[in-house]
């Protein structure tokens, strides 16, 4: 008689275990009056930062970060907090973020006197499993400003972007971290609030924009927009940053009628083609920089592309300049379809046929409107690589 041996094997359940949570509760005030600030947003921001510099399929897998409102007694409660050391963001508007004021690469890579002004300014709180922590925090107002955007025949710049640029302790000035801009209402007026002091200098976009929606009777699901053209004026009414005339505030101050007027009189369109230096022929794609003459800093730039002949700067102020060309080259075209229901509905793919080297950039003096300036580029020839300049 054979014997079989049987082999057995035994399953052992596996018991998923919830990680185990905490809380966060407190009260937020505003500080001198300790009234409660009603419907102020908190959220927990993990001291332990990545850097916003990863590619955004990167950015898209961190764990989402929950916001909370405070209520009419300007309480608030954060459950289900994973135990770890956190900022505790909260913003009102007119009131100063303590933590809009470092960058995110001051908190991934805080030098030591980061460190120090990090400890001083941001409220931190340390969660436990099975735990609350409670904690209290008092807003202090900021500063504000307000003004107008005219155009100097008295209409008023309706839906502009107004943003500010602030002087850094390097005396550079640089896009303010404190403030998300404004557009202005359709009067041409604009607030901007909850600043800390310093020094600041006004920027509005003069942009031209196209786009690409669903519904232009109803409301749009889904939009999609780009710059046709994009020129900043200063506060002080000029397109130059090196003579914007700054203003500083104060802790708490409202300063109003810090207004700009644009002096459309004085802009003027200005429109050209690239042709091949030999043939006259006229190139379909390229970059041509409009930059002043003095210091050869840009102004501004003009794209030109299969799509519309030659290069258009919509409005220019009047002035001294020159032309220069990069990225020159004959390409052909194509558009192609996207997946249905996605913006832009196409896109196009180019393919180089011919590289061109623009020449010496060419002196332009701008007193009026200007059409038909032809800018030579020189074609490269088949085996030899173009120096072809970075683009935005």
């Amino acid at each position: 008689m054979l014997l079989r041996a049987t082999a057995v094997l035994l399953l052992t359940p596996v018991i998923a275990v919830a990680q185990q949570t905490g809380g966060v509760s407190g009260h937020v005030y505003f500080a001198g009056t300790n009234a409660p600030a009603r419907f102020a947003t908190v959220a927990l921001q993990p001291v332990a930062m990545k850097s916003d510099d990863r590619p955004f399929n990167e950015r898209q897998k961190d764990p989402a970060i929950h916001v909370y409102q405070t209520s009419l007694d300007g309480s608030f409660q954060v459950p289900r907090v994973p135990p770890g050391t956190y900022y505790v963001v909260v913003k009102h508007p007119g009131y100063l973020s303590p933590f809009s004021q470092f960058s995110n690469a001051d908190l991934v890579h805080p030098s030591l006197d980061v460190q120090q002004r990090i400890a001083a300014l941001l409220p931190t709180v340390t969660v436990s499993a099975n735990n609350i922590a409670n904690i209290d925090i008092r807003l202090t107002r900021g500063a504000s400003v307000a003004g107008t955007v005219t155009f100097d025949d008295g209409t008023p710049y309706a839906g502009a972007s107004v943003s500010l640029m602030q002087r850094g302790a390097d005396g550079k000035l640089a896009q303010a971290r404190l403030s998300e801009g404004d557009t202005t209402d359709d009067q041409g007026h604009f607030r901007m609030t909850g600043l800390v002091s310093g020094e600041y200098i006004l920027k509005v976009g003069l942009n031209v924009t196209e786009g690409i929606t669903n519904s232009v009777l109803g409301q749009a699901s889904s939009w999609y927009s780009s710059y046709r053209y994009a020129l900043d004026y200063y506060s002080g009414d000029t397109p130059r940053q090196r003579d914007a005339k700054p203003f500083k505030l104060e802790d708490g101050e409202d300063l109003p009628s810090q207004n700009l007027t644009i002096p459309i009189t004085k802009l003027h369109s200005v429109a050209g083609d690239l042709v091949e230096e030999k043939t006259g022929r006229a190139i379909n794609k390229g970059t041509v920089s409009l930059q002043y003459a003095d210091d050869n800093s840009e102004l501004t730039k003009a794209e030109v592309t299969p799509d519309e002949s030659g290069f258009h700067f919509t409005f220019v102020p009047e002035g001294e300049y020159v032309l220069k060309v990069t990225a020159a080259s004959d390409v052909k075209h194509e558009e192609i379809a996207n997946p249905p229901g996605t913006m832009p509905p196409t896109h196009t793919k180019d393919t180089t046929l011919r590289t061109y080297t623009g020449g010496d950039p060419q002196p332009l003096i701008v007193h009026g409107d200007m059409e038909g300036i032809n800018l030579p580029v020189t074609l490269v020839p088949a085996g030899v690589k173009a120096a072809i300049a970075p683009q935005d």
